[in-house]
């Protein structure tokens, strides 16, 4: 049986995080992070990871996620997909350093797009 590819999903709704893991869980082995510091964590604790999906922790008009999408940019070549609401915030994402952007309702499917598995 080949081994799964690992994926990296950094969002704060544990629940969304349930319902991916049943989505892709036959197909990648996920894993998640509710927040920055502990995808960070994720990161330097093994980052062999072969797709990362970071949500934008958006604070009021700013996103939070952007400096951390710009840091691991500088060295992770692989996509990451920035998860965003509305266009204004996911094109604040691409211009951070994200391959593509995506809303929840459709991240499974960006996933799989991404890494070309449709």
């Amino acid at each position: 049986m080949p081994r799964k590819r690992r994926i990296l999903i950094v969002d704060s709704d544990l629940s969304l995080h349930e319902t991916w893991k049943v989505e892709m869980g036959n197909r990648f082995h996920v894993e998640s992070a509710l927040s920055l510091e502990d995808a960070q964590i994720a990161l330097d604790e093994k980052p062999t990871f072969a797709l990362i999906a970071v949500e934008s922790f958006q604070d009021g008009k700013s996103l939070n996620a952007v400096p951390f999408i710009q840091r691991i940019r500088q060295t992770f070549r692989k996509p990451i997909i920035g998860i965003a609401p509305d266009y204004p915030r996911q094109l604040q994402m691409i211009q951070a350093g994200c391959t593509v952007f995506a809303e929840r309702r459709n991240l499974p499917d960006r996933i799989f797009e991404a890494l070309a598995l449709l």
